[in-house]
């Protein structure tokens, strides 16, 4: 594991609740589950009833997860990306952030996004 990624990929399933499951990067088992409870599907629910449904394992993160890159000149972990934002942690923290892919350097860690463009060799 890479010295200072505090987080890990985890599963979590709930079987009788649409979409079934859903990878949430977190420092622990229990904080995966509490940040999936905190979903407004399962509002009605107490944390005791959701911990009933629910089922928790530790998943595989993409071939990138826990790649070291810069975000605004300051160390950081990959952790996923989509269409617009990547999201990474600083290192020592389990807080999940959000940066526009032009303050991610290398431009290589920009890789899957709409404004990486292969360098030339």
């Amino acid at each position: 594991m890479t010295t200072g990624l505090v987080v890990k990929p985890w599963i979590v399933a709930v079987p009788s609740f649409s979409g079934g499951q859903h990878t949430y990067y977190a420092r622990s088992r229990g904080k995966a589950l509490a940040n999936a409870w905190r979903c407004d599907a399962f509002s009605h629910l107490s944390f005791g009833d959701f911990l009933k449904i629910a089922r928790c394992y530790s998943g595989i993160g993409s071939e990138r997860f826990g790649e070291a890159m810069t975000v605004g000149g300051k160390p950081a972990f990959y952790v996923s990306h989509n269409s617009q934002y990547i999201q990474f942690v600083r290192p020592d923290s389990d807080i999940i952030l959000n940066s526009h892919p032009y303050v991610v350097e290398p431009p290589e860690a920009r890789r899957g996004t709409p404004y990486y463009q292969e360098q030339p060799r």
